[in-house]
């Protein structure tokens, strides 16, 4: 469930090796500011990266090609990493991090948005590591960009990721939107009042869940503008079950994998492997997901059938809600972390091409008969766009929607 963004390498390879521009993302002189956590809620710390000029994105944007092509910058970037604290899935407090885009120059005032990444496994793929990350090419159209590394990566490094799993998912950016909105006040950059949400595959679950937690305990805080959740698994059971159901080679094996080893991991430690995935690799699992390998490299290494996947009788558990079963206590638990069925209080446009092989468009329509949104607030599905999963035509659309606020 990963949104590949080909021209982002295109990007990386200009900022830190294009000298005639002046700037580089070399940040091993950064200025760290700690801030003193008597005086804020969340923030602990930001770093600045460095600032990176409208032309050197215009320039990027001139040599890319490919199948999604982001929108001319409006204007250059300054990126920040910020440490926040948050509070982990046990309760615990822990130390989070994520990555700032400010427009640069940072005159006037901004709409603040934040942007949820799609799946990574690499620890190496993490926003505030790799840098240059979804929300930056957002950030360059005049938004103050906000995009949570999520638990299990950057300051969380140490920890499994807790995959398609709704609270932490959510608590991630409600925290993040604290200590943004802190940093934005110590770094003088003003805020215009105005709150956008958006992500793509796994972000655009983590988009849904956040936009429900918000809307629960934040609304007079954080009241939300607009949504733009794309392509996410937001009926965690509906997915799975087309997964399971799935009689040819799997394109990506390594997301239900994830997300079974998750749930395991925070929900059902006790549950042993080989009652979850086939005896033949149940060992291997803990160590493809131990953050050192890359998607590809761990769909390499996973069978492509169900068959050959997952335990024949957690299929069939699964499948039939067979009782005091494996198989179905993972079902009910992926039913209680589904995000289709609630009532939004703030429009929401979701967007879904319809040839979507790896996250099925089921989701997008079943949550757009299971939302029932409060007055005046609308919720809209856009599912005629074409290029599969990562290639899907819609996935800049939020912003042109988001400019009619």
């Amino acid at each position: 469930m990963k949104k590949s963004m080909r021209w982002i390498s295109l990007l990386l390879l200009l900022w830190v090796g294009i000298a005639g521009f002046g700037c580089a993302g070399d940040d091993s002189s950064a200025q760290v500011t700690p801030v003193d956590f008597t005086d804020t809620e969340k923030l602990l710390q930001y770093t600045k990266v460095s600032d990176y000029p409208k032309a050197m994105l215009e320039y990027a944007m001139a040599e890319y090609s490919g199948a999604i092509t982001p929108p001319e910058p409006l204007y250059g970037l300054t990126l920040y990493r910020i440490q926040y604290a948050t509070t982990a899935l046990d309760g615990s407090t822990m130390r989070a991090s994520a990555l700032a885009a400010v427009p640069y120059p940072a005159a006037g005032s901004w709409p603040l948005l934040s942007v949820q990444h799609g799946t990574i496994i690499q620890k190496s793929d993490t926003p505030t590591v790799a840098l240059l990350a979804e929300g930056v090419p957002e950030a360059a159209q005049g938004y103050v960009a906000l995009i949570p590394d999520y638990f299990g990566f950057g300051e969380s490094s140490a920890l499994l990721h807790p995959y398609i799993i709704a609270e932490p998912s959510a608590r991630a950016v409600a925290d993040l939107l604290i200590a943004g909105k802190e940093f934005a006040q110590k770094t003088g950059v003003a805020l215009n009042g105005k709150l956008f949400l958006k992500g793509y595959s796994e972000g655009g679950y983590v988009t849904m869940a956040a936009q429900k937690l918000l809307e629960a305990n934040y609304s007079d805080r954080f009241p939300v503008t607009a949504s733009a959740p794309g392509a996410g698994p937001y009926d965690i059971v509906a997915t799975a079950l087309e997964y399971l159901a799935s009689s040819t080679t799997l394109e990506h094996p390594s997301f239900l994998v994830y997300l079974l080893f998750s749930y395991r991991s925070y929900f059902f430690p006790d549950i042993p492997l080989e009652q979850i995935f086939d005896s033949g690799i149940s060992s291997q699992i803990p160590s493809l997901f131990d953050g050192s390998r890359s998607t590809s490299e761990v769909d390499s290494a996973l069978p492509k059938t169900i068959g050959n996947l997952l335990n024949s009788a957690f299929v069939v558990d699964f499948q039939a809600q067979n009782a005091d079963t494996v198989g179905n206590v993972f079902r009910q638990k992926m039913a209680e972390n589904s995000v289709h069925e609630w009532s939004p209080k703030a429009p929401i446009r979701m967007y879904h091409c319809s040839d979507d092989t790896i996250v099925p468009v089921i989701n997008t329509t079943n949550a757009k008969s299971g939302l029932t949104p409060k007055a005046p607030a609308t919720v809209e599905e856009r599912t005629t766009g074409t290029g599969g999963h990562t290639g899907c035509s819609h996935y800049f659309e939020a912003l042109d929607w988001f400019a009619t606020f």
